[in-house]
Parts: structure tokens; sequence; C-alpha cells
């Protein structure tokens, strides 16, 4: 089988569009009007839209190195260094030993490098030159748009990439990207804000205006979805609190609504409304302060009112997972014409239309109670006898002592190889030992690493089973009625799974053999 020639494209922000983003595009041109120049015919385009050049945890390129090892590629070509890679102790490995080793041609057009031509030693010494100024543009670039962005918004620019549902953005004679109120939707808002302080529900003005098909903002807007994302196509409760707890209506900006502790994080850290800093005054309000007061006042007043009626005591909150997505489920409580309060539990991707999940069935609290006391009662009266308990106090002791010393043991390992890691950084800096054996050795550690991780989670949930087993036994005496039994459910179940068929299956702290 002769050899292929491939193009990898990358680009680090993901496109909403279904399509391939213009960068992308744009990289597939300059490849394509160089190979044609030069003669090469690109087979394959190996393309990562939307991951980060900071690693190579890439599908695109993972698939491709796949390929590499088998001897299938003979030719790669990019735009330049930084399409390949940005972390420039790797990217220059591969460049300089991996495809050197595995007779593989790079090419890196704007760099005008052809592994083909004769390179010299200053040629080589450029590579990792420009590999380290790749990672450091990151750093630099990451700092000065996080400045340019705090910057602007101080000075009253509006940052989002879309307005918010009742406002319009505008682009002013200075340059400066501002909001002005929406005028056909401006209505909505203040509606809202009236009718909640005027004491409705938060559920009675969603479903209001689902009834009066008013569009929702996700309607109106005409917002594309993006993945792991929940979205309301319709009007609910939650659209309403969001927008009576959003200053954005009453004048005011938020700086930031997620931040990034460093610039190779990839998942920005969320900050709760409460934390957000705020610039006062930097557009025109649709409400007045007083009506935000007021509306803000009574929808507290109302979440407490409600968490009251409904707040439920029991213990399998957290518990018990739906068997089709592996959510932990919610409790609904709901008061009846008596006055008295059931609770049930509820899948809510089951709930939510846009996840896969279709478990869309609920189930009460004290069924699952029930169930759980008759299986517990099953088991601690008709499976733990008197000579049971004696024969397993003395075998717990003899074990806790053997997790310990196995555990004192892999600590020791995990903290050995942590500390070979930080010298084989110290030896590849002086030059001890090269980048690929630096890569190699690291790599080796860091899986040694990862065993040991392994065989201490699996050795905690020995410790944990022996523990609850043993904790079990010592109170089984106190296991008379199902009271006391439900008292150390938490203890003694570790989670009960809800199909979708509407069985159960409980998973118990403890192991009887």
């Amino acid at each position: 089988m002769s050899k292929i020639n491939c193009a990898y494209i990358r680009l680090s922000e993901e496109d909403d569009k279904n399509t391939y983003s213009e960068s992308i595009l744009n990289q597939i041109a300059l490849i394509e009007e160089y190979a044609q120049k030069n003669k090469i015919e690109i087979h394959k385009k190996y393309i990562d839209d939307g991951f980060s050049g900071i690693n190579f945890s890439r599908p695109a390129f993972e698939e491709m190195l796949k390929e590499m090892e088998k001897g299938n590629i003979g030719t790669i070509v990019t735009k330049d260094f930084s399409r390949l890679g940005r972390e420039y102790i790797e990217t220059t490995y591969y460049i300089t030993r991996y495809f050197p080793e595995h007779n593989i041609r790079y090419i890196a057009i704007n760099e005008i490098y052809d592994s083909n031509r004769n390179k010299n030693d200053a040629e080589e010494v450029m590579i990792g030159i420009k590999g380290i100024m790749n990672d450091r543009y990151i750093k630099e670039t990451s700092k000065k748009i996080q400045e340019v962005k705090k910057q602007k918004t101080e000075q009253g620019y509006y940052m989002g990439f879309i307005a918010p549902y009742g406002y319009q953005k505008i682009k002013e004679d200075n340059g400066k990207i501002t909001l002005i109120p929406d005028e056909k939707v401006k209505n909505v808002i203040q509606r809202i804000f009236e009718e909640i302080a005027n004491g409705k529900t938060r559920e009675q003005v969603a479903q209001n205006l689902n009834k009066e098909k008013i569009l929702s903002p996700m309607q109106y807007l005409k917002m594309t979805k993006s993945k792991n994302k929940i979205y309301y196509d319709k009007w609910s409760p939650g659209i309403i609190y969001r927008i009576i707890r959003n200053q954005i209506y009453i004048g005011n900006t938020y700086k930031r609504k997620s931040s990034k502790k460093n610039y190779r994080q990839k998942k920005r850290d969320y900050i709760i409304q409460a934390k957000r800093e705020i610039i006062i005054n930097t557009h025109p309000a649709i409400i007045s302060k007083e009506l935000y007061k007021k509306a803000n006042e009574k929808t507290k007043r109302n979440n407490e009112k409600n968490n009251r009626k409904k707040e439920y005591h029991g213990k399998l909150e957290g518990i018990v997972k739906c068997g089709e997505c592996g959510k932990v489920m919610k409790v609904s409580g709901k008061q009846r014409e008596n006055g008295k309060i059931t609770f049930s539990l509820y899948c809510p991707n089951g709930k939510n239309k846009n996840k896969d999940c279709h478990n869309t069935h609920t189930i009460s609290t004290q069924k699952i109670e029930d169930l759980i006391y008759f299986k517990l009662d099953d088991v601690l009266h008709n499976k733990i006898t008197q000579d049971y308990i004696i024969q397993n106090a003395s075998q717990y002791s003899s074990k806790q002592k053997k997790y310990k010393r196995q555990k004192e043991y892999l600590n020791k390992e995990i903290e050995k190889n942590k500390i070979q890691i930080k010298k084989l950084y110290l030896d590849k800096t002086n030059m001890i030992i090269t980048v690929d054996e630096f890569i190699k050795q690291r790599k080796q550690l860091n899986k040694e690493i990862q065993t040991y991780e392994k065989q201490k989670e699996e050795l905690t949930r020995e410790i944990t089973y022996e523990k609850s087993k043993n904790e079990l036994i010592q109170k089984f005496k106190e296991f008379k009625n199902k009271d006391n039994l439900m008292t150390y459910l938490n203890e003694l179940v570790s989670e009960v799974i809800f199909n979708k068929d509407k069985t159960l299956e409980i998973r118990f702290n403890f192991k009887l053999n």
C-alpha cells in the first residue's frame, strides 16, 4: 500500500455554525493552492475545528497519529507550525524527532519549511524558537484580550455576543458598542416585572405568555443551540426568574459572567450572579430601580414560601439515579387538597426534550423507602447470625491493618514518581537527556501514577465496603423496626437505580460474601 499525503488543519475557537468556519476554509484553500503549485496530491484532510493547540488531545490529530504509527502517511502539510501545536516541547518533538523517525515529510507553508530539504543546525534551532514563541503567544494574547475586554467594559462597552432579550446592540458614531431598548419587546419585560411585583408567580406569568403565543427569548432571538446546555423553547419559570434577577434592565452591566485562572484552562469557571462586579448606568434602563427591587423582594418571599411548603427532609435525595442516563434524580413536592405533601423523584434529563434520555417516569419517595426497608430487613434478619458477627469482628481488624499498609505503599510510589518527573524536567533543561527521552520517560511515569491511583481507588472501595459492613453488623441489635433501620439508610445504601421500565435496583454499601 502506497503512503498518502495529508493536510492537517486546526482552529482553536469552536464555530457555532454547522459548516466549518471561515478560518478552516482559508487554511484548506492555502494548502490546496500550495499542493497544486508543488505537484503534491492531498489524499486526506484531518480537521480539528474548535480545539486548542496547547495539547495534542484532539480527535483528528489522534486519528492521524494512529495512521502514522501504521506507516500509512508519507506527507503532512499545515499552514504553519502553530496549526500543528502551540506547546513547544511536544511540537518540536514531532517535527524534529517523530516525523523523521517515521519517514514522514512535514511541510509548514508560512514558515517555508519542508523536511525534504537539507536542514542545517540554524534551521533546527529556529523550529524550537518558533515553538517557544507560539507557547508564549497564547499566554500573552490571552492576557491582552482579557485586559482589552476589561477596559472596554469599564468604559461602558457591551461585550456580549448577542444583546439580552429586550435590548438591541448598536454601534455609536465613536465606535462604542452599547445597548438600546428593543421597542418590539421591551413592553414584555415591563409586563413581567409589573406582574411579579403585583403578586403573580413565575409559573403564572410564563403560562400566560405562552397562552398568548408571545415568542420566548429563544424563539425571538433565533438562538442557535450549543452542546451541553439546557434551552427552553417556551417561556418557563426559570426564564422569568433570570429576567427578574438581571440588573441589565435597570441600566447596569456585569463585568464578567465567567473567568479562567490561567490560559491553559479549557472550561471557564461560572461566576454566580451575586458575586459579579457591576458597572452602573452603562445604557438606557427599561424599568425603574424601584420596580426592580419590588419584583425581586416578591420573588424572594415566594421562593421562601414554596420551599417551606415543599421542602424534602428525607434521605433519598442524591442517591437515586436514572437507569438510562445516570443523572441524579430530583425531588418534587406536591401539596394535596387535604394538606398532605407527597414527594416524587424524576430525571431532569427525561423531562427535558433537548436531551436523549427517555426516562420520563416518576416514583414516590415512599415506594422507594418501603422497598429498601424490605430488602434490608431480609438481609439483616435472615443472613446475619450471631456467629457471623463474632467471625467478622476478628477478620475486620486484620483486614484494616493490611489495607493501611497497602495504601501507604501506593502513596509512597506515587510521590516517588512525581519527584522523578520533576527531576526529568531539570535533566531536559540542563540537556542531560534529549526531548524525546524526556517525553518517553514522562509518559511512562505518568502511566505508572495512573495505575497506582486506580489501585488506590479500588482499595478505598474495599475499605469502605468492609467498614460499612462492620458498622452494620455492630449495630445489628439496633435494627429492630423500620424507623431505626431507615435512620441508617445513607450508611447502608450507596445508590438506587430507577429504570425507564419502572424497575428499581438497590446497591448497598456492604458485601456479605
